[in-house]
Formats: structure tokens, C-alpha cells, sequence
């Protein structure tokens, strides 16, 4: 690669003594693209949500590295208006140069090069992750949505025919009639449970969608509000660099020659440069902390990911005990319709059996037992009154059996609906990795502008010491002065991208606790609806010890 810059010639030089007198805001802000963005870490620390105790020493540190920039800028320009030891006019070819300048010219330029790719990639990926993760919430909306209109679809069937149900019990005897209004009441009350989870489910997403555009809508005006300040800031800045340049030429002016002062300029811009050293590692340290926050976070998704294994453990449980239900239901079949036998055999053992599995019979045994004694003489006359009473029994428990079907198809209802919750939380939680894995990449993006940082500090050092040793002349010693400038200017341009991704980082930080949130929300919805069927369970339990 070749040196782009082209050759200074007379009228340069000419020129370059012109702008000296400009301000030094002008120079540098035509000088370094996105110089006035250089007070973005302003806004971020001017921000109610920082902690002061946690993050003071980080504070003031950043805000010194900019007073120590701030201040070697100063004293680079005055060493740049200040003319150069036996400088000489004649020295306008190419081949006066010193080849080592004109390497690190080249190695300069690729750096700053390399940096704003690396800066442009990183936030090409990360626009495209947060698409993604916009699609992929819009996706998820629109199935719970689904999910919601097909319960309801579901229920609305249910209720009907349990309606057809009620009709056609309407000419059951007053026992029957009893019975069925006791069983009316108990599917009200299901019902009404649902309806109160479905309500509070739809409330739920109703306030979190709620939330969140509130949040959005918040922080668009606190950007607005901060990048205003962030404007008036820099212009008061500009002014005050303006006068200070102004002063500070006035100042050289009247102590041209002095060679000792430019000796004094250098050991200060040392001395700002081991300061910067000091911030590059405050940055390791940033880092190291960045990476045990990131351990922790994935030991709260193991925790996450065992927490969905019991629950899936509970269902399984749940499973169990209605195919339990389901067997002691067919047993009570065998017992009902082989009855007619053993009522004629003995009617003590009858009396009992009927009252094991229905109220109503249990009543009629109850009558059938004091007349007992009355119309011993009638056996023939009793048997056959008995068999009539076991044909409606029989007809009387069928609605019952359908409603108990209709009961365990609501709960597999349920189950599915806590499957797909689930799915939803476990894409979430692939969501939250690869937010991770991108802030994993960031870190490393950030180590890399570090060592750039690091090998620009080693470059400056070593061309100050061969301007502080005398060793450059004439025109080495004015292409000396002006690869430091660039090198100054590059190394802040890296810096200030380094400070602008902190926002974002925070942002995204921020999202992955909103996403946190939620996921607790929805587990503890899942918790209540879990223990609705066990109260509802509980219930049928006491029915049917009752009966």
C-alpha cells in the first residue's frame, strides 16, 4: 500500500500556516468525521437510571479521560503553530522523507481503516438482531392469539351440549331433577373459573404489550431531550475551545524560539497518555466484569429450564390421576349394570351398592327398606319394582358419564394451552442466547479496538521521544508533527466509538430483563390455572365421597 497524502509543497506550507489562525473546533471537526458526537457519553451518564454507587469511580474516570484528551489537543495545536528547529524551505521532494514515516503514515491509515469496518459490521448485526427479535415477538402474539380464539371456539361447543344435556334430563323425576340441578351448578362454576382465567390471562398481555409501548414511547422522548442538550453542549464547548485557541495563539506568538516549551508540551501530552493507559484498563476490568455478569445469566437459565421440568413433571402427575379417575368411573359402570341380580338375591347388599354410587337411589333404597317390613308378603311384586328402579338408575347415570367426558376434555384443553406457553417460554429463551452470544461478540469487537488503542499508544510514544531527543529536522521534523496529530485525532475517533456502544449494551441489557418479567409472568399464570384444577379436583372428590 502507498501513501495517499500528497506532497507538501510551498503553498502547503503557505496554507497550513493559515489555519493556524482558525479555531481549533473548526480544524478538528473538518479534520475527524463525528466530532461532534464526542459528548455521547454525557447523555449516558447524565441518566437517572445509573446508579451513582456502583458506577462513580467509572464515572469519573471517563470524565477525566476526556478533560486529559481535551487538554493534549490544546497542547498538540500549540506545538503545531510553533515553527520547527532549522526548518527549511527547501525540502520539497519525496525522496527527503524518511521511509519510516511514510510506513507509519501507511500504518496508520489501515488501522483507521480497519476500525471503522469492524464499527460498521457491528452495527449492521446488531439492526438485523433486533428485527429478528421484533418478528419473532410479533410471531409469538399471533399465536397465543390463535390459541385464545380456538379455547373459546371450544368452550362455546362445550357449553352447548351441555345444554342438550340439561334439555333432555328435563323429564327425569324430582330426585334426578335435583341432582342434575347440583351438577348444573358445579359446571357453572368451572365455567366461570375459566371465563375468570381468560380475562385475566387476555388483561395480562393487554397491560404487557401496554407497558412496553409506554417504555418505547419514554425512551424515544429521552433521546430527543438528551441529543437537544447534547447539541447546546457542543456548542458551548466549540466557544470555549474558540476563545481558549485564541488565547493560547496569542500566548505563542510572543514565545516563538523557545525551545524549551515545546519540551514541557511533550512531557505533558506523556503524561496524558499514561493516563489514557490507566482508562484502557479500567476498559479490562469493564470486561471482566462483563463476562461473570454473562455466567450468572446463564445459571439462571438452567434454574429456568429446571423450574419448566417440574412443571412438566405436574402434568405428567395430573395425567395419572385422571386415568385414575377414569378407571374408578369404569368400575362403578360394572357395578351398576350387573345390579339386577344382586338386588334379588339380597336386597341388604343392593341398599348398599346404590347408596356407594348415587344420592338419589340411595334415598330410594332408603324407602324401599322401611317398606320392607310392611310387604314381606309381596317378594315377587318387589323384585319387580326393583328392576324398573335400576333401568332408570342406569338411564339416569349416562348424562352423568358424558358430563364427567366433558370435564376431562376441558382439562386436555387446559394441558395443551400449558404446552404451547411453554413453547413460547422456550423460545424466548433462545431469543435471550443469542442476544448473549451478540454481546459475547461485541466484547471481543471491543478487546480488538483495545489492542488498536494499545499499539497507536506505542507508535506516539516512540515518535514523541524522537522529537523530544532532537533527532528530526526541517521537514522530517513538520512530518513528525503531522503524523502525531492524525495519530492523536485517530486514537480519540476509536474511543468515541468504544463510548457510543455503551448505550446500546445497556439497551439490550435493559430488554433482556423485559423479557425476563415476562417469562415470570406467564409461569405464574400457568401456576394459577395448575392449581384451579386442583381445587376443581378436590371438588369432584368430595362429590363423589359424598355420593
Amino acid at each position: 500500500m502507498t501513501d495517499q497524502r500528497p506532497i507538501q509543497t510551498p503553498q502547503d506550507a503557505t496554507e497550513s500556516q493559515n489555519q493556524a489562525s482558525h479555531p481549533a473546533s473548526t480544524r478538528l471537526s473538518q479534520s475527524v468525521p463525528g466530532w461532534e458526537n464526542m459528548d455521547d457519553m454525557d447523555m449516558m451518564f447524565d441518566s437517572q437510571e445509573m446508579s451513582p454507587p456502583a458506577n462513580q469511580e467509572y464515572v469519573e474516570r471517563i470524565k477525566r479521560a476526556q478533560d486529559d484528551a481535551t487538554r493534549m489537543l490544546n497542547q498538540a495545536e500549540e506545538f503545531l503553530a510553533s515553527p520547527g528547529p532549522e526548518c527549511s524551505p527547501g525540502l520539497q521532494s519525496l525522496d527527503n522523507y524518511p521511509q519510516l514515516f511514510i510506513r507509519l503514515l501507511n500504518g496508520l491509515a489501515d488501522i483507521h481503516r480497519a476500525s471503522m469496518s469492524a464499527h460498521m459490521e457491528y452495527k449492521a448485526k446488531m439492526q438485523k438482531m433486533k428485527q429478528q427479535h421484533k418478528a419473532q415477538v410479533e410471531e409469538d402474539n399471533a399465536q397465543l392469539k390463535v390459541s385464545l380464539e380456538r379455547l373459546n371456539k371450544e368452550k362455546e361447543e362445550l357449553d352447548r351440549r351441555v345444554e342438550e344435556l340439561n334439555t333432555r334430563e328435563s323429564g327425569h323425576k324430582e330426585a334426578a331433577e335435583l341432582r342434575e340441578k347440583d351438577l348444573g351448578i358445579k359446571e357453572a362454576q368451572l365455567n366461570e373459573r375459566e371465563r375468570c382465567l381468560d380475562a385475566s390471562w387476555t388483561q395480562t398481555s393487554a397491560q404487557i404489550v401496554e407497558d412496553l409501548k409506554r417504555k418505547s414511547d419514554e425512551l424515544d422522548a429521552s433521546f430527543k431531550k438528551k441529543s437537544s442538550q447534547l447539541q447546546e453542549k457542543i456548542k458551548k464547548k466549540e466557544e470555549r475551545l474558540d476563545d481558549a485557541f485564541a488565547k493560547r495563539a496569542k500566548e505563542l506568538e510572543e514565545k516563538q524560539g523557545k525551545d524549551s516549551l515545546v519540551a514541557q508540551n511533550m512531557e505533558k501530552v506523556l503524561q496524558s497518555l499514561s493516563s489514557l493507559q490507566l482508562d484502557t484498563e479500567a476498559s479490562n476490568k469493564r470486561q471482566a466484569q462483563n463476562e461473570e455478569r454473562q455466567a450468572q445469566h446463564k445459571e439462571n437459565i438452567k434454574k429456568r429450564e429446571l423450574t419448566i421440568a417440574e412443571k412438566d413433571a405436574i402434568i405428567k402427575a395430573k395425567d395419572v390421576t385422571l386415568a385414575e379417575k377414569d378407571s374408578v368411573i369404569a368400575q362403578k359402570d360394572s357395578i351398576i349394570f350387573p345390579k339386577d341380580a344382586a338386588i334379588v338375591e339380597n336386597n341388604k347388599n343392593k341398599d348398599s351398592a346404590i347408596a356407594s354410587k348415587d344420592v338419589i337411589v340411595l334415598e330410594k333404597d332408603k324407602a324401599l327398606a322401611e317398606k320392607d317390613s310392611i310387604i314381606a308378603q309381596k317378594d315377587a311384586a318387589i323384585a319387580q319394582t326393583n328392576k324398573e328402579k335400576d333401568s332408570a338408575t342406569v338411564s339416569k347415570d349416562k348424562p352423568l358419564a358424558e358430563k364427567d367426558s366433558i370435564i376431562a376434555q376441558k382439562d386436555i384443553v387446559i394441558a395443551e394451552t400449558n404446552k404451547e406457553r411453554g413453547s413460547a417460554i422456550t423460545s424466548k429463551d433462545a431469543i435471550i442466547s443469542d442476544k448473549d452470544k451478540a454481546l459475547a461478540e461485541k466484547d471481543s469487537t471491543i478487546k480488538g479496538k483495545d489492542s488498536v488503542i494499545q499499539a497507536k499508544d506505542e507508535m506516539i510514544v516512540n515518535l514523541q521521544q524522537e522529537v523530544h531527543n532532537g533527532k528530526l529536522k526541517g521537514e522530517e521534523y513538520n512530518e513528525a508533527r503531522r503524523l502525531l496529530e492524525a495519530a492523536i485525532l485517530d486514537r480519540h475517533e476509536i474511543k468515541r466509538q468504544l463510548e457510543r456502544a455503551e448505550p446500546f449494551e445497556s439497551q439490550c441489557r435493559k430488554l433482556s430483563q423485559q423479557i425476563s418479567i415476562l417469562k415470570e409472568q406467564l409461569l405464574k399464570a400457568q401456576l394459577d390455572v395448575e392449581a384451579e384444577i386442583k381445587r376443581a379436583e378436590a371438588k369432584d372428590a368430595r362429590f363423589e365421597t359424598a355420593k
